[in-house]
Formats: structure tokens, sequence, C-alpha cells
């Protein structure tokens, strides 16, 4: 016969069953609390979206998966597409995710076709921040300065952006297998597909029209002008050169009757 087993000093004679039902005491004794997301930290959660009837209505924006150059350096496209006419506006191959360098690519997007209303993205970095008030990033913070909404989808609902993500398919397959050896040679790439994805590829949804034949001018789909953005970052003052006689490229387009400066698509109190 087996022995009993053999109970020490202070121990508890009568130890919880590991199968114990959580709503039984022993389950509950045993019970540890639990949260989505540490304390002070905003969970991740998607926005109202709008439809974008319009070129520069919204413009939907995402890195597309990272990949390996020649050189054994990490390549992450910056890809972003008008939602209305999915003219790719911007490819660009980037060497990181950071903020610094996604401000710059947006600022030179500004600079050549203005303004759009609201800016559609994921919850990853750089347009959100995890540690965040609301998760705002300071690329998104800036976006709300200039007068642009933001909106997110849903974590782990990437079919709320997908025509976005079916160019990062056509993308994938076109121009980077095989991939460039460094950045410049894989850049070159980028360009060469968004200049054949805008004015030679025809799309089902468009009526076979190619996606720039959808805009009467694709490089000033919006040019609305009435205030300076008062703080560009650093890098817009190559736009505003000192004794440039062009307007400053920086502006911010007139609400008039919409004005709402919506932070995460609802309407402004």
């Amino acid at each position: 016969m087996g022995q009993a087993p053999k109970v020490y000093p202070g121990a508890n004679p009568n130890p919880p069953r590991w199968g114990a039902n959580s709503a039984s005491p022993e389950g509950r004794r045993r019970r540890r609390p639990w949260s989505s997301a540490p304390a002070g930290r905003a969970t991740a959660r998607g926005t109202p979206l709008s439809k974008g009837v319009a070129p520069n209505d919204l413009w939907c924006a995402d890195f597309k998966s990272e990949f390996k150059l020649g050189n054994g350096r990490y390549c992450y496209p910056l890809t972003v597409t008008d939602h209305a006419s999915r003219y790719l506006l911007l490819c660009e191959a980037l060497g990181s995710t950071r903020e610094d360098t996604a401000c710059i690519a947006f600022e030179r997007l500004f600079c050549e076709h203005g303004l759009p209303l609201a800016i559609r993205s994921d919850n990853g970095v750089p347009f959100a921040s995890p540690n965040a008030l609301f998760n705002l990033s300071k690329l998104s913070v800036w976006w709300l300065r200039l007068g642009i909404a933001i909106e997110r989808i849903k974590p782990g609902h990437p079919q709320q952006n997908g025509r976005h993500e079916r160019m990062h398919l056509t993308l994938k397959k076109e121009a980077t297998r095989p991939p460039g050896f460094n950045s410049l040679q894989q850049q070159d790439r980028f360009d060469a597909f968004v200049g054949e994805f805008n004015t030679e590829r025809p799309h089902e949804a468009l009526d076979m029209k190619c996606h720039a034949a959808t805009t009467d001018c694709p490089n000033c789909l919006i040019r609305s002008t009435i205030a300076t953005c008062s703080s560009p970052p650093a890098a817009a003052s190559a736009c505003t050169e000192k004794g440039s006689t062009s307007p400053p490229c920086w502006q911010v387009r007139d609400w008039a009757s919409r004005r709402s400066t919506r932070a995460f698509g609802s309407p402004a109190s």
C-alpha cells in the first residue's frame, strides 16, 4: 500500500487541486488577476471608417512587410494610396519604421499632392504608439495639427484596408522578387512599379481604366490653401527656402462648412 504524503510543518494540509473549478473556493484562491493590457496603457482598437468617395478624401498608408536586400540589410517599404482613385502616391524604400524617416516621406508627399481629409492606417509604429494617450504617436499628432483626421482599422482586420493590401500583393510579386542589392537599386524598382501601376495597369473596379485616368490632375489632386501650418517639421525648410517667391507648401485646407478636425474619425463635439 502506498504511503500518505508527508505534511511538513506550516504547510497547507489541503492544497488546492489544479483541476479545480474556477468558481470553487479552491479555484478562486489560486486565480491571479489578469488584464488585456498593462495599467495605464490604452488598448488598440479601430475607429469609424469613412468611404473616401473623392480623390484626396482618404489616403491609406502602411508599411509593407520587411524583406532582406542583396547586401543583407532589411527594407521597409512605406506605401500610400488614394482610396478613391487607387492612385499609388508613394512607395519609399526605408531602412526602418522610425517616425523621423516617415515624417520626411510624408513631407514630400504633402508638398506634391496637398493634404487629404483623412489618413487610414493600422495600429502599428509609427502611425500609433502603444504607450501614449489614445495611442497617438508623434506622426499622428502632426497629422492632427495639419487638420487631417485619423482613421485606424481594427487590430487583426486587414480587410478594412483591403484595397491597399491588394496593391501590396502586386508590389511584392513584381518589385521585390528578386530584391535589389541595396536600397538605391530597390528604390529604382519601386519607382518603375509606381509608374507602371498608375499609368499603364488597368483596373477592373475603375472600368478598366488606369489609376491616373480617374483624376484630372494626378499630381495635384487637391490643393486647397488658406492657412500656413505654424510648425512644420524641420525638413519642410527645403520647400520654404529663404528668398523663394513660391508660397509655402504647408497649407491647411479650409474646412468651412465641414470643419471638424476629427480625431479617430469621430466628429468633434
